[in-house]
């Protein structure tokens, strides 16, 4: 199913839509940095870290915390 027509079932906001569908938007420099950092694109996921003065270790366990999210998600 394409993505704009799953966001439509599960209702995200406009900014997440636009992000996620268009690339653009407010949300779309955290989607793309997300995607980086997903395929292990590390000289890049540095160069934005870089960029936008991001916490190595706060990433890290922002990450970290989104797979315990998701697991508990999906054993529930």
């Amino acid at each position: 199913e394409p993505i704009d027509q799953a966001l439509q079932r599960v209702r995200v906001s406009q900014h997440i839509y636009n992000a996620l569908v268009y690339g653009s938007g407010d949300f779309a420099p955290v989607y793309n940095f997300m995607k980086e950092y997903e395929t292990a694109s590390w000289q890049e996921v540095s160069r934005l870290m870089i960029i936008g003065n991001l916490n190595m270790d706060a990433v890290y366990e922002a990450y970290l915390n989104s797979l315990r999210w998701y697991r508990d998600l999906m054993s529930a």
